[in-house]
């Protein structure tokens, strides 16, 4: 924005200079260079105002950014900034599915529900870009990214939903860009180059082809729900160990697991939820080291036996770490990670060679060479120093003929 408000401040100055039929030439060369540093933001095309030849209009993917004097601003949303609105309006529809789903049970009209129901489906695709799918009651579930907002009558955060799919959190937490009320974006095609498109893409990309940083964050996730998982599937089959008064028991998770309801009144673990963000010990092992569960058999402090060679649960433990290829997990993910560093510098290369041979092929039609206007120094400087030596010579020759001229004959 800043950049296109001095291009447009230069666009005047240059029109009001130029009125005297002169060439603003610095002024003109300072627009020129606003230009070079806009296109290595974003890909931008520039021409001739049509009511004044001496101003520029400048683009981004065909959408006029500067016109003439006239600038129209790049502005930044996103869903992440309307959590709040977004909660409430799913609250809502999930309160009409129960209603549509009842007044349907019961054979009453659901007209009026129906249409409450689409009104607050308007107004949320309105932040977030959603798909629906509603069975033959009319009860409508919401889906963002392929991640349920609204399942019947239930309803979920969308914080708290779009957290184990990078997909889904990184199209919740991304900027979206507008200019003149049309999207700024690699999807619609209106940014293909700059570095604009490369940070686009990097927030974006949530797989191996185009990896980014969601699919760098859904790797360790993936090793984090591995850990969490099969460490907690084994701790559990042990027994901790009978310290300050509490029991020898089993059943203890080593890493925090969220409960989710089963349905039946009881609860399931849902390891789904375990992200690298908020892996974390379990509250019992934090509590007390006496909590983690290395022994196969309940221990006994009046059984000495129940005390040494207790240590099946440990070994296997261990043996996990050594079997579950979490080290080969992770190399997958630095390796990769090095791989495409690699590539990336060398495709940067390059394009920077390229780049620097077609400046300098502009730079030799219209820039200015250092060693030209230095060979032209001298030339004029030679040029000066010989016409000098003339004129000297002119001027000695005027002063003997009027001062010396008839001499002899007086």
């Amino acid at each position: 924005n800043s950049l296109a408000d001095r291009i447009s401040a230069l666009n005047a100055a240059i029109a009001k200079y130029e009125r005297s039929g002169e060439t603003a030439n610095d002024l003109r060369d300072d627009r020129n260079l606003l230009l070079d540093t806009l296109s290595g933001l974003v890909n931008i095309s520039c021409g001739g105002n049509e009511t004044n030849p001496s101003m520029v209009d400048v683009q981004i993917g065909g959408i006029d950014l500067v016109t003439g004097v006239s600038v129209n601003r790049v502005e930044a949303d996103g869903a992440y900034l309307h959590t709040e609105q977004i909660d409430e309006l799913t609250d809502r529809i999930a309160s009409v599915n129960a209603d549509i789903a009842a007044a349907a049970a019961a054979g009453d009209p659901t007209d009026e529900l129906t249409a409450a129901l689409d009104g607050y489906i308007e107004d949320l695709s309105q932040f977030v870009e959603i798909s629906t799918a509603a069975d033959a009651d009319g009860v409508t579930n919401i889906l963002f990214c392929g991640v349920y907002l609204v399942q019947g009558s239930a309803q979920a955060d969308i914080a708290s939903a779009v957290e184990p799919d990078m997909t889904a959190w990184a199209e919740l937490y991304r900027n979206r860009l507008t200019l003149d009320g049309a999207s700024l974006d690699i999807g619609a095609g209106t940014v293909t180059g700059g570095s604009l498109y490369a940070h686009m893409e990097m927030v974006r990309g949530a797989d191996a082809k185009a990896a980014g940083i969601p699919d760098y964050m859904s790797r360790l996730n993936a090793l984090a729900r591995a850990v969490a998982q099969n460490v907690n599937t084994i701790h559990k089959m042990g027994f901790t160990y009978p310290a300050d008064g509490m029991p020898s028991v089993d059943g203890v998770n080593f890493f925090n697991v969220a409960l989710i309801p089963d349905g039946s009144g009881g609860y399931v673990e849902d390891y789904s939820r375990i992200t690298a963000g908020n892996f974390a010990l379990g509250d019992a092992v934090l509590e007390s080291v006496y909590n983690i569960a290395a022994a196969a058999e309940p221990v006994d402090l009046s059984n000495p036996a129940t005390e040494s060679g207790n240590h099946e649960i440990i070994s296997k433990l261990i043996a996990d770490l050594d079997n579950s290829g979490y080290y080969g997990m992770l190399n997958s993910i630095v390796g990769h990670l090095a791989t495409t560093l690699k590539s990336g510098r060398s495709i940067l290369d390059t394009k920077a060679s390229l780049l620097g041979s077609i400046d300098t092929q502009r730079t030799s039609v219209s820039g200015v060479s250092t060693d030209e206007e230095t060979t032209n120094l001298i030339v004029y400087k030679q040029t000066y120093q010989a016409c000098s030596r003339v004129i000297t010579a002119i001027d000695e020759m005027i002063n003997t003929l009027v001062n010396n001229t008839g001499l002899v004959g007086r």
